[in-house]
């Protein structure tokens, strides 16, 4: 028997993190349709990008309460998509946001939270195929604390990152060997920005991520519930240099 999770609001607590999103999150996350940035010159790669748990929260995008929310539906990992574009933009790629909410498709469709990307499956490969990209990937903002995920170095500070690959699809050794090479190229750029790779499969995980769907797929977990927007549009932008000339 399959049992929905309901869809409520709750607000973050330091000792709890939740898997749950609210009902009364009907509005689009972010603002998805604000003007393109100018392109000086034609990038020479092209880069899609989505966010799967679209409403995942930071506590720099509290609301007017104070309170900071696991979830919400327009102060999220979303808002950060200009700051995306505009550094890969700086280092010569064009990066395509999948604008599609999956998390709102969970709401409308009475899903439950472990079905997002069987949800967004269908969207994301419609995008893949109608378009060239060089890469695919999947921001998230990870629910471990600021001992985990926050760096301080003598260039400033930052979100640390973690790179997750699904095991559980043939094609999974392509994604692994991109994940460890932009893994290392970020410690070279800043040390201890990278928390690694790891590849999940097994009971409890997804194993795939939807990963088989491009071989140079990549889940990357930006900072977590705890970093600052600073730190996160910090590591952003360090992840643009790291995709620079790459192969």
């Amino acid at each position: 028997m399959i049992f929905f999770i309901p869809f409520i609001f709750l607000l973050y607590l330091p000792s709890q993190t939740t898997q749950t999103i609210a009902q009364a999150e009907a509005q689009p996350s972010g603002n998805w349709k604000e003007e393109s940035i100018a392109i000086s010159a034609a990038p020479n790669k092209r880069l899609l990008f989505l966010f799967t748990h679209s409403h995942e929260a930071y506590p720099g995008q509290a609301d007017a309460s104070g309170s900071i929310p696991v979830y919400h539906a327009t102060k999220n990992i979303t808002t950060f998509h200009p700051v995306i574009e505009q550094a890969f933009l700086e280092k010569g790629m064009q990066a395509s946001l999948l604008e599609i909410d999956a998390m709102q498709l969970l709401s409308k469709h009475q899903k439950s939270f472990d079905q997002a990307y069987n949800v967004i499956r269908p969207h994301l490969l419609s995008q893949i195929q109608a378009d060239s990209f060089e890469y695919v990937i999947d921001f998230h903002r990870d629910s471990a604390g600021r001992k985990v995920t926050a760096l301080k170095s003598p260039k400033g500070s930052f979100a640390k990152v973690l790179f997750i690959v699904g095991g559980e699809h043939a094609g999974y050794a392509a994604n692994l060997e991109l994940a460890k090479r932009l893994s290392a190229r970020l410690e070279a750029q800043i040390p201890g920005i990278s928390r690694g790779v790891a590849v999940k499969s097994g009971i409890g995980v997804d194993g795939v991520y939807n990963q088989d769907l491009h071989p140079k797929s990549l889940l990357i977990e930006l900072g977590g519930i705890e970093n600052t927007q600073a730190e996160v549009e910090a590591t952003i932008r360090q992840i643009a240099i790291a995709f620079e000339n790459l192969e």
